[in-house]
């Protein structure tokens, strides 16, 4: 029998086998599988697969280069450095997500028809639409009711009438006509929480012009118009943490409008603040805005984040916490996002006793004075103070058995607890909650109103909506009325609530210069009136 192995490989005659081949081997006519099928880079020693010097992995199926960042997955624009994620030069951020790159549109997600723009998604030439949610194509396949003014339907797309120019997917006006037209602001912008504004156009007498508006945009003001005019709006709010922006067309004028979006903003909450000395798991919530991202970590060796160390919007985060062999009660805080909350570990040794009775009275808008009865400790030691909380937050430490919280803010609703503190410097539980809501401040400051449209020197015709902007302040009773007035004591209407606008047929006066103006009445009976606006009445014959 003879036996031949391939250059450079050893013969093992007790198994008639060479120890290393390609796959397999012959050993007398006879197929048999070669004990060394290594993976890709690897080497085979006596009949064993092994990553070679400065390779590392499972050597049966590949060796890669032996890195302290093998294996360590980072974010987009970030990459591993020592086995630590960190963002790539020039960029900020979450290195474990995604960093940015520095350019305001990295990151932001548009509609497939759509571009993002300074970090705003804008929709594309012929789509209309908000550039973040939606952009629908200019076809009127489906409704050929859909085209704007002065538009027809055309092989399934609105195209301007004849005699008529402007961009079909926003409205078009007639040739010339609207030569010189303006509108003032060109670009508008809001915080998340929306809002009202104005926009002032000046055109010639025959301009006719209209409003294409975006999805989170609606008009208050009548149009289509003509000449010089002015537009009211209102911005919905943005729900969203990413901004939002829109392209809306007045008298063929193209503004730009941008909303920011809703910020990241964080709140922890614990299944149990006070752990047993026994250890074992406990759990965190963690409430944001979709999207909004965050680490987690303990700044104490016996707690550990075992699950949540890093997340997006709402989720829950695991701690595993060790055994507390002391007698004495040890805390550790929890760090998520921006926020920190503290939790403690009960000793060997109980705490004193929960303080029971507690009171909690509003003595006046701004100041709720506390009580409770006296608690007992255990283990030979003695209580040496309470410790009250606000809204589950510590505010006051008390040698006695009274409290006074000040400073507090009118209307608002707050709970509080006590606990007891031992001369070990052990804290007890907190006691039940008591809630108590202040009472309102004596409002003796008037509001503010103002009318927003029609502004000074306008032109009336027909039914015009009066809009005015009323407040009362933070501290205020509230707005109960709003009147609207022409001619010094004419009362046109009484609105309730806000909005507050009311429609004025002018065609039921005579043509000519009227002064209008509104008062308004908070609910403690304060009154203001606003300026004079000067309005011109031009309705045509009949």
């Amino acid at each position: 029998m003879r036996w031949i192995c391939a250059h450079g490989h050893l013969l093992f005659l007790a198994i008639g086998m060479c120890a290393c081949g390609t796959s397999e081997v012959r050993v007398d006519a006879t197929i048999f599988p070669s004990p060394c099928d290594c993976g890709e880079n690897s080497v085979c020693d006596f009949g064993r697969c092994e990553c070679p010097p400065g390779l590392a992995g499972n050597a049966a199926i590949a060796c890669i280069i032996d890195s302290p960042c093998t294996g360590l997955s980072c974010g987009t624009f970030a990459h591993c450095e020592d086995a630590v994620c960190v963002c790539d030069l020039g960029s900020s951020g979450d290195p474990l997500t995604a960093c940015s790159s520095g350019d305001p549109c990295d990151g932001v997600v548009c509609d497939d028809n759509a571009t993002c723009v300074r970090g705003v998604c804008i929709c594309n030439p012929g789509y209309a639409g908000d550039g973040a949610v939606l952009c629908n194509k200019n076809s009127c396949v489906t409704d050929v009711t859909s085209c704007e003014l002065h538009t027809t339907c055309v092989d399934e797309h609105c195209v301007c009438d004849e005699d008529y120019v402007g961009d079909a997917t926003l409205g078009c006006v007639p040739e010339g006509h609207c030569v010189g037209a303006s509108v003032s602001p060109a670009s508008i912008s809001f915080g998340p929480g929306g809002g009202t504004g104005l926009v002032s156009i000046t055109a010639p007498d025959g301009c006719d012009w209209s409003v294409n508006k975006g999805a989170w945009i609606e008009i208050l003001s009548d149009y289509p118009g003509h000449g010089n005019g002015t537009v009211v709006y209102a911005v919905a709010a943005n729900l969203q943490i990413q901004a939002r922006g829109i392209e809306i067309s007045i008298a063929d004028k193209i503004i730009t409008a941008t909303q920011a979006g809703v910020p990241c903003e964080y709140s922890v909450v614990a299944d149990m603040v006070r752990l047993p000395n026994s250890g074992g798991i406990s759990y965190l919530g963690v409430n944001t805005a979709p999207g909004c991202p965050w680490l987690a970590s303990s700044d104490v060796a016996w707690m550990t984040v075992s699950f949540g160390e890093s997340g997006r919007g709402e989720n829950t985060i695991e701690l595993t916490v060790q055994r507390n062999e002391s007698p004495r009660q040890r805390a550790g805080v929890v760090r998520v996002a921006d926020q920190e909350l503290m939790l403690v570990q009960e000793g060997s040794v109980p705490p004193p006793g929960v303080p029971a009775g507690l009171q909690a009275t509003a003595s006046t808008c701004s100041t709720v004075d506390l009580s409770w009865r006296a608690a007992f400790a255990s283990g030979g030691s003695s209580v040496s103070g309470y410790k009250v909380y606000r809204d589950g937050k510590f505010i006051i430490k008390s040698t006695i058995l009274v409290a006074t919280d000040s400073e507090l803010n009118a209307r608002d609703t707050h709970a509080y607890t006590v606990s007891a503190v031992d001369t070990e410097g052990r804290e007890s539980l907190t006691s039940t909650p008591v809630t108590v809501e202040l009472p309102s401040c004596p409002d003796n400051d008037p509001p503010s109103i103002e009318i927003i449209f029609p502004t000074a020197d306008a032109q009336l015709s027909g039914v015009v909506t009066l809009i005015a902007q009323a407040d009362d302040g933070p501290e205020g009773t509230g707005i109960a009325w709003v009147e609207f007035f022409a001619n010094d004591a004419v009362l046109l209407g009484t609105v309730m609530e806000p909005p507050f606008s009311l429609d004025w047929d002018t065609t039921s006066e005579s043509n000519g210069r009227r002064q209008i103006f509104c008062s308004a009445y908070d609910g403690a009976g304060n009154h203001a009136e606003s300026t004079y606006v000067s309005v011109v009445i031009d309705n045509p014959p009949p």
